[in-house]
């Protein structure tokens, strides 16, 4: 159905909530919450997204963009349960997860 693999449309349709997801965290709290259920569904769906990438894509730029937002995505998740940063935690956390290049 539209010259799309059922692997792409996992890709697309599973990534997909992510966008209204940070639009709303980012009407209500000013940036993404990670520890609140739509920071949760965001994690989730951005890593849907992220990982499928790998599997339905030959182009090495959308290879590279995967992997670059999967890893802001647990680093933007883990920064918060980790003090070894210190108050650089509490800057980087929302910077992580925020610059994701979708």
């Amino acid at each position: 159905m539209f010259g799309i693999s059922t692997l792409g449309w996992v890709h697309t349709l599973g990534s997909l909530p992510a966008i209204p997801l940070a639009i709303y965290m980012f009407a209500r709290y000013g940036k993404i919450m990670p520890r609140s259920w739509s920071g949760l569904f965001y994690l989730i769906t951005m890593l849907i997204g992220s990982i499928t990438v790998f599997f339905i894509s030959d182009a090495p730029a959308s290879l590279g963009i995967g992997g670059l937002t999967t890893f802001l995505l647990i680093a933007g998740y883990a920064i918060g349960y980790t003090s070894a940063l210190g108050r650089a935690g509490i800057y980087l956390e929302p910077i992580f997860l925020a610059s994701q290049p979708f």
